[in-house]
């Protein structure tokens, strides 16, 4: 990501234009990203704009309260950390804020030690639920794979057709199906060992056209029919239909 993750920025909220200055100041010295606001509804704004990991917010503003900023950050975000900084704490507010998932309470204090501990905190804590979140996103996306990729094995190993997948220079095979063995009488194995020996079993007779349209195969869909000789001798026709993987800007690959 070419900006910071959501859980490491910071959201200060302070009426007072020097206490604001302050703390910007004490946490910026921290390295941390910060944004200060001196009103809910500018705090509001830059929430709806841009991801806050920890808010730090005043009871008391000019335009709400820093009760109703934390429903709204909490409605926004729940994942928010939200720690309350004020001068009017009271009982009553410690018990709202902290049901309404307040991270933290703390009076305002001339140190920035208690308040920078629990920025800390509420960091640390958004880091764990940022990996805890980032592996079972891996998790649940490899199994979705791995489901993926057993209904396709299902898939191609019950139609009796052969489905295989090579290199444009077919110097690697990356998957070809049992079915081979049966139709072509010879071993998957030796395919992967050799992947052109796939052709050497063509009909002399097609060998030629055969060539004519192997290099057109990396480029575009090609269709043909064609003989393959059996190693006791005997001889089978075959439609084929080959055609290129591409990536998501269509090229080959």
């Amino acid at each position: 990501m070419s900006r910071e993750h959501d859980w490491s920025r910071i959201l200060i909220v302070e009426d007072h234009a020097e206490q604001l200055e302050t703390l910007l100041g004490w946490v910026q010295e921290e390295g941390y990203v910060a944004v200060g606001c001196s009103t809910a509804s500018e705090a509001r704004t830059h929430a709806e704009r841009e991801p806050f990991g920890v808010a730090v917010l005043d009871l008391q503003l000019a335009d709400s309260t820093g009760i109703q900023l934390l429903k709204f950050l909490k409605q926004k975000n729940p994942n928010i950390r939200v720690i309350i900084n004020t001068a009017y704490a009271t009982l009553d507010s410690v018990k709202e804020a902290l049901n309404l998932g307040a991270f933290s309470y703390l009076e305002k204090d001339s140190s920035p030690v208690l308040l920078l501990d629990q920025i800390r905190r509420a960091m640390r804590h958004g880091w764990n639920q940022y990996t805890h979140d980032l592996e079972e996103a891996i998790s649940k996306r490899t199994a979705e794979l791995q489901e993926r990729e057993e209904q396709f094995r299902q898939l191609v190993e019950h139609i009796q057709e052969v489905f295989w997948m090579v290199s444009p220079d077919e110097s690697k095979l990356f998957y070809v199906s049992p079915v081979y063995e049966a139709i072509w009488g010879r071993t998957c194995e030796s395919l992967h060992q050799d992947p052109t020996s796939l052709w050497q079993a063509l009909h002399p007779q097609d060998r030629e056209r055969f060539e004519a349209v192997r290099g057109v195969m990396a480029r575009e869909e090609v269709q043909e029919e064609f003989r393959i000789v059996l190693m006791g001798g005997s001889m089978r026709w075959l439609g084929g239909r080959a055609f290129p993987r591409r990536n998501a800007q269509g090229e080959g690959r």
